[in-house]
């Protein structure tokens, strides 16, 4: 597996990452993912080199965090990358910031959370941000070592990609490219 040098801390990250947006679910159950052809994925993907794991609070329906965090727990903490991602839409006060990143590290059954994202960044959801002060609440958790590297999944136009980059100094971001 191409891995890439993280230059901030020499860390190499699998060019090639395991999203749990889309895991196999059960045929007689569509709502509920499918774990052991998940697990099957999950140990598959770390086999072949995959280290760099994402996924989401709202993935199937807030299930993948809990299973992605049940998977990777037979693996040691030091092979992967774990990556998450704080909702705009839950958010309706500075306090929901808090009660989500909890809620994710105890899905996750972890003390820290690798790459941790403010999701789908657009002008709308900026703004969210923005308003319950987001980027400075979880600067706070990164010093707290609750997350090591702070980024964002980028969802919008090329201006509003430029405005972010200069906004703060962000560790990383995680680009849709179609």
């Amino acid at each position: 597996m191409d891995k890439r040098i993280f230059a901030k801390t020499g860390e190499e990250v699998s060019l090639l990452g395991f999203g749990a947006m889309r895991l196999p679910i059960l045929e007689d159950d569509p709502a509920n993912i499918d774990y052991p052809a998940a697990q099957a994925l999950i140990d598959t993907a770390l086999e072949q080199g995959i280290n760099y794991f994402d996924t989401a609070f709202d993935y199937h329906g807030g299930k993948s965090e809990t299973f992605v965090g049940k998977a990777l727990s037979r693996h040691p903490r030091d092979s992967f990358f774990l990556a998450s991602k704080m909702p705009p839409w839950r958010l309706k006060s500075e306090r929901d910031l808090h009660t989500i990143f909890e809620k994710q590290l105890e899905r996750l059954q972890v003390d820290y959370i690798d790459f941790y994202l403010m999701h789908n960044i657009s002008v709308a959801h900026l703004s969210i941000f923005q308003q319950f002060k987001a980027y400075e609440f979880l600067r706070k958790k990164q010093e707290e070592g609750k997350l090591r590297h702070l980024g964002f999944s980028f969802h919008d136009r090329p201006g509003l990609l430029r405005e972010m980059v200069e906004e703060h100094p962000w560790d990383f971001a995680q680009i849709q490219l179609n």
